[in-house]
């Protein structure tokens, strides 16, 4: 099993989320309060690019790498290997993001920004990855809270000069993530040998889990577009709505996803429990300041408002996606890459039937259910045979036929 992961103190990994939710309310919420839409629009366009880019750079290096560190320590579990695919990957995503604005007709100086800031956040999501999973996870926590920090001077000066638009934005975003690699001091390195190796000997796995990674940009993406056409727009309002409800669960996990794909965060069971109690805190609490909201009748014309008419199926709906998105993780470095793609497969379907039959017989309050239902449901499919498979090495061993 080779040597044991660090287990960092219990104050450590808070420090981890904070520093996530200073870097969110700088790179998101401070572009949607100071931009105005056509400007936000284009921000938001790049930054959904950019999630899009990061999906995929999870299921090519770095769930496949915890899948292989986790049980051995062979040359493809190495930090060297790990940053010069990191590195690899960085620099074709500055080259085709860079590329796609230009050809967008954008202009040199907001392309070049837009491919260098979506690159080193990159950068800085897999080397946040690697840090919080082996240590030292506290000093990628107080590099996210330092880059936050220096950003809001950067960003008041450029709104009192009246110069803050989707160019500032973008250089902010740029900005924050070189004093994230300064302060980590996790520095680029580069090796064609390395990459082609890395590419060549978990190609399978690879493959496996980017299908899996589209069919998840699937079942979340195409959710609310089929409730659309089912219930019209109101449903699909309700629904994405939801989904924003949601996002204290996603600023939680996502930083520790690391130690969860590893299997440093402890047993299963142990893993469950602690997800069961944050899915039921944030959902209780979701549910609580919903209905409260919707007994003082605030911004009655607002999403939010809509979307307090569902009270209680959007406090189920969060507690389910704390569970069945901690499970996905543990799925994603435990699974057999054939074992992982039938499970999404079925979490697809799930999710898809499950909230256009509530849709279709019961409109927009049997969508919310739907969804509610099905995404506790699968809870129970993401934890199925995960405890008897292989360990991830081996089973990733057997798929490349080694």
């Amino acid at each position: 099993m080779g040597d044991k992961l660090p287990q960092p103190s219990k104050t450590r990994l808070p420090v981890v989320v904070i520093g996530e939710a200073a870097v969110v309310g700088v790179v998101q919420f401070i572009p949607m309060i100071a931009l105005d839409v056509p400007q936000y629009a284009l921000y938001a366009a790049i930054y959904l690019w950019y999630g899009a880019l990061l999906a995929y750079l999870f299921a090519s290096l770095s769930d496949v790498w915890a899948r292989i560190f986790r049980t051995s320590r062979s040359e493809y579990s190495r930090a060297s290997t790990y940053y010069s695919v990191l590195t690899s990957s960085v620099i074709f995503s500055i080259l085709i993001t860079t590329a796609g604005m230009l050809v967008l007709q954008q202009g040199w100086l907001l392309s070049a920004l837009s491919g260098l800031a979506v690159g080193l956040a990159l950068y800085r999501a897999g080397s946040r990855y690697y840090l919080v999973a082996v240590g030292p996870a506290l000093r990628s926590g107080m590099a996210d809270l330092c880059a936050a920090v220096l950003s809001v001077p950067l960003i008041l000066v450029w709104i009192k000069s009246g110069h803050y638009g989707t160019e500032a934005a973008i250089a902010t975003w740029l900005f924050l993530t070189l004093i994230y690699m300064l302060v980590t001091w996790s520095l680029p390195r580069f090796s064609l040998k390395l990459t082609g190796s890395w590419f060549r000997h978990n190609r399978r796995t690879i493959t496996a889990m980017a299908t899996e990674a589209t069919l998840m940009n699937i079942s979340s993406v195409g959710t609310p577009y089929l409730v659309g056409a089912a219930v019209g727009a109101v449903g699909m309002a309700a629904l994405r709505s939801a989904t924003s409800v949601a996002y204290p669960v996603r600023l939680i996990l996502s930083p520790l996803r690391s130690r969860i794909v590893v299997g440093a965060s402890g047993t299963l069971m142990r893993l469950c429990g602690q997800a069961s109690i944050l899915g039921l805190v944030l959902g209780s609490g979701a549910a609580v300041v919903l209905a409260l909201f919707n007994g003082l009748g605030f911004l009655p014309h607002s999403a939010l408002a809509l979307l307090s008419n569902y009270a209680i199926p959007v406090g189920v709906y969060v507690a389910g996606t704390a569970l069945s998105t901690t499970l996905q993780f543990w799925a994603r470095g435990h699974d057999a890459g054939r074992i992982l793609l039938v499970k999404r497969l079925v979490h697809t379907a799930v999710i898809l039937g499950g909230t256009l039959i509530g849709a279709v017989f019961f409109g927009v309050e049997g969508a919310m259910w739907g969804t509610a239902v099905s995404t506790l449901l699968t809870s129970v499919l993401w934890l199925m045979g995960t405890r008897n498979n292989r360990p991830a090495a081996a089973a990733a061993q057997r798929e490349e036929g080694q």
